[in-house]
């Protein structure tokens, strides 16, 4: 039964994204701001930061084409030595603070997929969660972005799994389990995807997150950006991103 409702949770995001408006084009705002079109399933929250963030985007799009796009919510975001922690590889930082997986396959196209990426690096659910979407819903948007975003493209795609976060019951650290499990299946039989694991080096016994690393129990310290740097460097010595 589970299998089946799985399944049919794929088949309702496929469909939902080949509805969004201006696939193949960019665009409008407007279409793209207008949640109820967005493709998916779960979530559709407008972030408070959507439209100063996006702006910055458009204005550094020309900038950013052919760069190795960090795509995701505010961890990915608030990594801000991304250009000193890889100086030999040109980097676009795509994170949106309070972003879901629908807001990213809303922005997919004008963010990412424009700029001909290199390589994309993926971290993004835990904003679903906690909006109480299930591990299901999270895992049928993931599929369906790598799915465009190997759609005629030959770039890489590094998918993060999701970090741990302040334990709540009924929630956390059950569904970023659930949700990291499914992403492995995934990322399964796809030649140009690799996992990489941003949750065991930085959990507890309890899987929840290390005190020290994560301060308010979410958001990780400079310390997580450091780690999360020597984690990616064999993944983009394999992809031959980076010279060794």
């Amino acid at each position: 039964m589970k299998e089946i409702t799985r399944r049919a949770a794929l088949l309702r995001a496929s469909a939902a994204l080949a509805s969004l408006p201006g696939r193949g084009d960019t665009a409008r705002a407007d279409d793209i701001e207008d949640t109820s079109k967005w493709p998916g399933i779960g979530p559709a929250v407008l972030p408070t930061a959507w439209r100063w963030r996006r702006a910055q985007f458009r204005a550094r799009a020309a900038a950013d084409r052919g760069a190795t796009v960090f795509l995701g919510d505010s961890i990915i975001w608030k990594w801000e030595s991304l250009p000193s922690d890889f100086p030999f590889l040109k980097t676009a930082n795509r994170g949106l603070p309070g972003d879901t997986t629908r807001g990213v396959l809303a922005r997919l196209q004008e963010d990412v997929l424009d700029l001909a990426p290199r390589a994309t690096v993926l971290l993004i659910g835990t904003n679903d969660l906690s909006a109480r979407s299930s591990p299901d819903n999270v895992a049928a948007n993931i599929r369906a972005m790598l799915g465009e975003l190997s759609n005629g493209q030959a770039s890489p795609v590094i998918l993060c799994k999701l970090m741990p976060r302040r334990l709540q019951p009924g929630l956390f650290p059950q569904r970023i389990l659930e949700t990291n499990a499914m992403l492995d299946a995934v990322a399964k039989d796809r030649p140009l995807v690799s996992i990489c694991d941003t949750f065991s080096p930085f959990a507890t016994a309890n899987s929840g997150p290390k005190p020290e690393l994560y301060p308010d129990g979410l958001h990780p310290s400079s310390s997580v950006y450091a780690e999360w740097r020597n984690l990616l460097l064999p993944i983009f010595r394999s992809r031959g991103l980076v010279q060794t």
